[in-house]
């Protein structure tokens, strides 16, 4: 809404207007995986649409260039209509959008707002493109998939541990890097690395209230997410504790801000039955760069940690998902006999609900 009242120069038409001219070209690059249509009937396939569930707005400095950092989490929602139940909501898949625009010095919110509108009308990174792409990859496992559409998986819980609540605070970062924030990015890391749709995080303002029209005699009204007991792996992860190191490199003559993470994850059954518990930790690949040392602002500090979460997520999962060691080791998992049982337990059942073989 706010974007609605920005000016921009040599436009005539609404903000309305450019997001519709742009959504159309890049939704269609899904190709045939889905139908395009002006209306929908009772009983028809099953429904797809997409959801801007949460924004993050940061703004950083590095010597004398300013940047303006947008986190967007979006979701990719598969509908159907029961006659008995009203609307209700089949899976999902998260998916995140990152932009990073230098600023020009100004009223960081007024310039956050003009490059939003990137997100929604931009060709390369925008929500839809990110949306189509996210489709595209994940269609084989919605699409004909039998069984995998009443499988969910979802994170049940997300927490901060009160030592890296202290830094978080400390640091002035605990706004952003919430656990709000952690139970999104979780969501997202598991769809990333396992390759299968998951239940949103939690039932949002977005998610819970939102309205479809479709016709003058159809409309899809507060539709139902999968309750607890639909649930069949639930997820529950737990910021255990943060770091950072900043130091001076006299040979690249330049400071350097190397960051970590360490995340408690257990996952669990339909019958809260614990299925494997892990302990993963995260450190950059890459060294953030920096002129000087007070360039590591707040808002610097959230993106780079918002980042090592998700990396570290993704990495962890995507090493379950092919079974691979040297992944997992890179987020310091060397499971035990336990463990490695737990781990191929997991893997066997969301392979089998989404039929992705062994």
């Amino acid at each position: 809404m706010a974007m609605l009242a920005v000016p921009r120069s040599g436009r005539q038409g609404s903000f309305q207007i450019d997001v519709n001219e742009a959504i159309v070209p890049q939704l269609k690059t899904v190709g045939d995986l889905v139908t395009f249509k002006d209306t929908n009937d009772f009983g028809e396939n099953v429904m797809l649409a997409a959801i801007l569930d949460y924004e993050n707005v940061l703004d950083a400095r590095v010597g004398t260039s300013a940047f303006i950092v947008m986190h967007l989490v979006g979701h990719g929602v598969l509908l159907n209509f029961d006659r008995a139940r009203g609307w209700s909501m089949r899976s999902s898949f998260p998916f995140p959008v990152t932009l990073l625009r230098e600023s020009r010095g100004g009223n960081a919110t007024s310039e956050a707002r003009q490059y939003l509108a990137e997100a929604y009308t931009g060709s390369q990174n925008s929500f839809a493109t990110s949306f189509a792409k996210a489709v595209k990859r994940l269609s084989p496992r919605w699409k004909d998939s039998g069984s995998g559409h009443n499988f969910n998986i979802r994170v049940m819980s997300s927490t901060i541990h009160p030592e890296a609540q202290s830094k978080l605070s400390s640091w002035g970062i605990a706004k952003n890097v919430n656990s709000t924030w952690l139970g999104h990015l979780a969501s997202a890391a598991i769809c990333e690395g396992l390759d299968v749709p998951v239940v949103p995080y939690e039932e949002s303002h977005a998610l819970g209230n939102y309205t479809y029209t479709f016709s003058e005699r159809l409309v899809a009204q507060n539709v139902r997410l999968p309750g607890e007991d639909d649930i069949d792996i639930r997820i529950h992860a737990t910021l255990r504790n943060i770091g950072r190191e900043i130091k001076y490199r006299s040979q690249l003559q330049r400071w350097e801000v190397t960051r970590m993470v360490v995340i408690d994850l257990r996952i669990l059954d339909d019958r809260n039955e614990e299925i494997v518990a892990l302990r993963l930790g995260y450190q950059d690949d890459q060294s953030d760069a920096l002129a000087r040392e007070e360039d590591n602002s707040a808002a610097r500090d959230a993106h780079f940690f918002d980042m090592a979460i998700y990396r570290g997520l993704q990495t962890l999962f995507g090493g379950i998902d092919k079974n691979d060691k040297s992944l997992l080791a890179k987020v310091f998992v060397k499971p035990d006999a336990k463990q490695q049982d737990g781990l191929t337990e997991f893997r066997r059942r969301y392979r089998q609900a989404f039929e992705k073989g062994n």
